[in-house]
């Protein structure tokens, strides 16, 4: 009975998820397809969402790494108002990693990532394009992988938008450590003084220390802890719309395989080119203690590109999803008026 009445809720769940999905706008686009990158011979799933595909495309690079944002479109749908939403699984996770049987060999770099990025880009820019260019947006680990995408290809592209930008872990580590011990002194946080003294800076060699300073990264800014974070995540995965009990499983196997495929610590955006030949944006929260504002900053004041900013909202890590009306204003305002003047060379 008790399974019954769970697969019943989820069915329910399914269904009103699947009307927010709607679209019915007379020239909307609601797409999904697998496409040949003919790097390695994978082909990754990518849909295409939007109210009006007269407006910008806009490619959303997930981060994790393997932690696709694909199923939870209805978290997303605000910015389909205003732009033509392209989510693309990138090798080694969810549906990408179900089409090819599970199964990841060598390691899944920034290189090889990118240029599948660009295969994706090259294809929904002629498919849907129009012969515009696309503002490529990249989430944490995925800013790294579209950063490459823009230094490599600058004529597909009308811009590119950074956010919760993966510059060097151990950095990021440490300036966050401070910035967190600074407010939780500034806002009387005993408890959050004395745990994060306890376990000291950064670098952490124990367990324990890395979980109390993701602990307190998430409290701090207001989000819930990791491990209910994971859990909360894995609710939003049962009842999403199109999405089956299988393609659960695909989306845990690849958080965990492209973990074990990717080597976060060996990444370092400083040690990269830092010419580019598009607008360079950086969004970032203000209470980001994973990925803090100020190494985006420092790391951002190196570039050399025709424009760039730095933008700053509420939230923490994940503002792209949890502070969508924010951020949709700040693409708004700065980023969208560089696709609309853009032709693309596709």
């Amino acid at each position: 009975m008790l399974a019954l009445a769970g697969f019943g809720y989820r069915a329910w769940c399914q269904h009103l998820g699947e009307e927010l999905l709607a679209i019915d706008s007379p020239n909307g686009i609601d797409e999904a397809f697998y496409v040949d990158v003919d790097v390695g011979g994978s082909e990754q799933w990518v849909t295409v969402r939007g109210r009006d595909n007269a407006n910008p495309l806009l490619l959303m690079v997930h981060g994790g790494p393997g932690v696709a944002l694909s199923p939870l479109a209805p978290a997303l749908l605000v910015y389909e108002r205003d732009y033509t939403v392209v989510q693309w699984d990138q090798r080694g996770a969810a549906r990408t990693l179900s089409r090819a049987d599970g199964v990841v060999t060598g390691e899944l770099s920034q290189e090889l990532l990118a240029k599948d990025g660009i295969a994706v880009a090259e294809h929904v820019g002629t498919r849907f394009g129009g012969g515009r260019k696309i503002i490529v947006l990249g989430l944490s680990w995925g800013s790294g992988v579209a950063l490459e995408m823009a230094r490599a290809r600058p004529d597909l592209f009308a811009a590119y938008v950074g956010t919760s930008l993966f510059v060097n872990r151990a950095e990021s580590l440490t300036a966050g450590y401070d910035a967190m011990l600074a407010q939780a002194r500034a806002d009387g946080n005993q408890l959050a003084v004395d745990e994060l003294v306890a376990i000291g800076r950064p670098p952490h060699t124990r367990p324990e220390q890395a979980r109390t300073q993701s602990k307190w990264a998430a409290l701090l800014a207001g989000l819930p802890p990791p491990g209910d974070a994971v859990m909360n995540r894995i609710a939003q995965l049962l009842v999403a719309p199109r999405y089956s009990l299988g393609d659960v499983a695909s989306y845990l196997q690849g958080a965990v395989i492209s973990d074990e495929h990717i080597d976060l610590g060996a990444v370092d955006l400083r040690t990269r080119g830092r010419v580019f030949a598009l607008p360079v944006f950086v969004i970032q929260a203000e209470d980001d203690h994973l990925t803090p504002v100020a190494v985006a900053r420092a790391y951002l004041e190196s570039v050399e590109a025709p424009h760039t900013a730095l933008l700053t909202l509420r939230g923490g890590h994940n503002a792209l999803v949890d502070n969508c009306d924010e951020f949709l204003s700040l693409l708004n305002e700065h980023v969208r008026p560089h696709a609309l003047g853009a032709a693309g060379a596709l």
